[in-house]
């Protein structure tokens, strides 16, 4: 009887334990995962290597959005983010001066290496790809305005791409509260004229500033 008391004891410590020491990897594995906020403004513009007389003029725009990081060991880490981007940009040529205006989604993937300070921030610098689509683009001229995703069968007004892959690059520093400041840099390695209307390309590029916000 006593042997069965014995075996029915250690049966139930190991069957708490087991969830005990569940809940404490799931715990630790957590603790390397954050997520926030960010938003700020940015100027944007067109690399036109082949367009001859005719020159993109930045102007600003803004976005928001969320990130996830992971981190991976002390010094480094992975963030994946989800942004709205609103870009504005003017254009000058020989058939007269345009503004450009484009809302998008972007989806920047990022390996950062990081350090900690004394006072409990962090300093932090990263690169990698990133994707981007389109929702809306419209250019407006001689006070007529199109819409470049349309195309009217004769691809007079379709002539942009919506989906944008290319590299990008942050920089920020996190104070201890959790407040952020960076910068970012992104330059779009496919062109975003549509393949119909190849006699020129258009490689999109932006500058960004912003805050962001880690809730964990």
């Amino acid at each position: 009887m006593k042997r069965w008391c014995s075996w029915l004891i250690v049966s139930v410590l190991l069957l708490r334990a087991v969830p005990i020491q569940a809940q404490s990897v799931l715990a630790a594995r957590l603790g390397t995962f954050s997520c926030g906020l960010k938003a700020g403004i940015n100027a944007s513009n067109f690399i036109m290597p082949n367009l001859a007389g005719a020159e993109s003029r930045m102007d600003l725009g803004g976005m928001f959005g969320g990130y996830a990081r992971t981190e991976c060991t002390e010094h480094f880490a992975e963030q994946e983010e989800v942004l709205v981007y609103y870009l504005t940009s003017n254009f000058d040529g020989n058939m007269g001066s345009g503004h450009y205006r484009y809302w998008g989604v972007q989806f920047p993937f990022y390996g950062m290496w990081q350090w900690k300070t004394k006072k409990g921030g962090r300093l932090y610098i990263g690169g990698g790809p990133y994707a981007e689509y389109g929702l809306s683009a419209r250019y407006r001229t001689g006070g007529l305005e199109f819409d470049l995703y349309q195309d009217d069968g004769n691809h007079q007004q379709g002539t942009m791409t919506k989906l944008t892959i290319g590299a990008a690059s942050l920089f920020g520093y996190e104070l201890s509260c959790g407040l952020q400041l960076n910068a970012s840099y992104k330059i779009g390695m496919t062109h975003a004229q549509d393949a119909a209307q190849n006699s020129f390309t258009l490689y999109p590029y932006s500058i960004s500033l912003g805050l962001g916000y880690r809730f964990m």
